[in-house]
């Protein structure tokens, strides 16, 4: 392997060609969620595994309320998509969200994403975390990439040295070659995180985001082990399930782990 591939687990599944990854205990973890569903979504079992022993809190970038397609007022559909976000962390074992409503949502001109940016620093500023959980830089969905932005400005603007933990989702799937940290998911797990996304209800009855999310973790649990472990034709299990990041330490900008 032309890098190290880092194998998070609950102690189950080991493999002598993957460093585990260790030490991430009593850490304060910030996960950085666009909109209401997408942590459940693209990082629940992680997030569910690490409460076990960190605080983890979630961030809520944006309202996301054009979401919900039932003719309700602006203010209602905001109300929820939060609450919804609220369940979702009691699920996950989570510590409840911090909500930012980021103002360009609505408004993308230049002084409500300074405001935006503003805010985004402070809060990271307040809550000086080790790692952050945000998505891939290479998103193409425009409010992850614009929160991906805001937060990487703030952690350098904030002089800090944080692991940054970025994870894919439905509409933007790592290539092979930029995955470093595998996580299977074990039943119980998994069936928390289904739990978890299918609190997010108003999301639901449009598109079927928990069938989207097993697909997900199915396929890179069946091509995984033989694209970026043992090599092609080779015969690796880790399981059923599996979520998949790119872990960076931002200040050193290489691969690495908090070991």
């Amino acid at each position: 392997m032309e890098k190290d591939i880092y194998l998070y687990t609950s102690g189950e599944k080991t493999n002598s060609q993957l460093r585990e990854l260790g030490g991430w205990k009593n850490k304060k973890v910030l996960a950085f969620s666009p909109h209401a569903d997408d942590l459940s979504i693209a990082a629940g079992g992680f997030l569910h595994m690490l409460s076990q022993g960190n605080k983890v809190q979630p961030v809520l970038g944006f309202t996301g309320w054009r979401g919900v397609n039932s003719g309700l007022a602006k203010e209602v559909a905001i109300a929820v998509r939060e609450k919804e976000m609220m369940v979702e962390a009691k699920v996950l074992e989570l510590q409840p969200p911090i909500l930012l409503r980021l103002l360009s949502y609505e408004n993308t001109d230049e002084l409500s994403q300074d405001k935006d940016s503003l805010a985004v620093e402070e809060m990271i500023n307040q809550e000086q975390p080790e790692i952050i959980f945000l998505p891939s830089q290479g998103d193409s969905q425009p409010r992850h990439r614009a929160l991906t932005n805001y937060v990487r400005q703030a952690v350098q603007l904030c002089g800090l040295s944080v692991v940054m933990v970025y994870y894919e989702t439905p509409w933007s799937l790592f290539a092979a070659d930029q995955i470093n940290l595998l996580v299977p998911l074990d039943k119980r797990v998994m069936v928390r995180k289904t739990k978890a996304i299918k609190a997010h209800m108003s999301q639901i009855a449009r598109t079927d985001f928990a069938k989207i999310s097993r697909t997900m973790l199915e396929y890179r649990a069946l091509t995984i082990p033989e694209q970026i472990v043992g090599g092609f034709g080779s015969q690796t299990d880790l399981g059923k399930w599996m979520e998949v990041y790119q872990i960076r330490n931002y200040k050193e900008e290489q691969w690495a782990s908090k070991e």
